[in-house]
């Protein structure tokens, strides 16, 4: 059974806010371990690609795991087909399935980035460490493209930027580093949601954002 690739140690480009590639945008960097963002290390998958229209639905499913090994490996599916260019998205059939699915997909992306931040004691364990960053590396992916960040309702951007905004809190204010590191990446992710969302749908989520926050 072949070893499945590598996962990139860097990201293989970020789109600017008018959606052109910005080669000289920074990278995720490393964190204090040594590792970059997301871990490289190598793993088996026998998992067929997507063939029918299901497979995308169970994939997304997955990411909610109590299991964070499982919940990682849906996580890196998705990668797989973000790194598609946008402008090659239309050629590919799992591509496609997705942009059929990306409410479905934040949305289970921002329950399961509260399940694993809400306890701050075992977010420094490896496995629901790594789980974190996989969880911000698709969102930052995400945000390379604008035709899916745009198809999002407020009623998915809400939710996504107060989790965003608790989380950025949380781990700014953290004593461990590597959590504390998490903060500049969690508002890359935010910054980039502002330049790739529709307009007018973010502009609502940040008032109805700041609303709630008076109560």
């Amino acid at each position: 059974m072949p070893p499945r690739q590598e996962e990139p140690s860097e990201l293989p480009y970020v789109s600017n806010a008018n959606g052109g590639s910005d080669t000289t945008t920074p990278s995720i960097p490393s964190t204090d371990s040594g590792d970059t963002l997301v871990d490289t290390t190598p793993t088996y998958d026998d998992t067929p690609a997507f063939g029918a229209p299901d497979d995308i639905t169970i994939t997304i499913s997955s990411i909610l795991s109590s299991d964070p090994s499982r919940s990682v490996d849906a996580l890196k599916k998705i990668q797989k087909i973000l790194v598609t260019k946008p402008e090659d998205g239309p050629t590919s059939v799992e591509y496609r399935e997705l942009a059929e699915h990306t409410e479905g997909l934040i949305e289970t992306i921002t329950l399961q980035m509260a399940h694993v931040f809400e306890r701050p004691e075992e977010l420094v364990s490896d496995e629901n460490f790594r789980l974190a960053k996989h969880l911000i590396q698709t969102l930052n992916t995400f945000c390379d493209h604008i035709f899916l960040a745009e198809s999002l309702t407020v009623d998915i951007l809400t939710p996504l930027l107060e989790e965003l905004t608790l989380r950025l809190l949380e781990t700014d204010e953290s004593h461990v580093a590597k959590v504390k590191d998490l903060s500049r990446f969690i508002n890359m992710i935010i910054l980039r949601l502002f330049a790739t969302g529709r307009k007018m749908s973010i502009f609502r989520c940040v008032s109805l954002v700041s609303l709630m926050s008076r109560f």
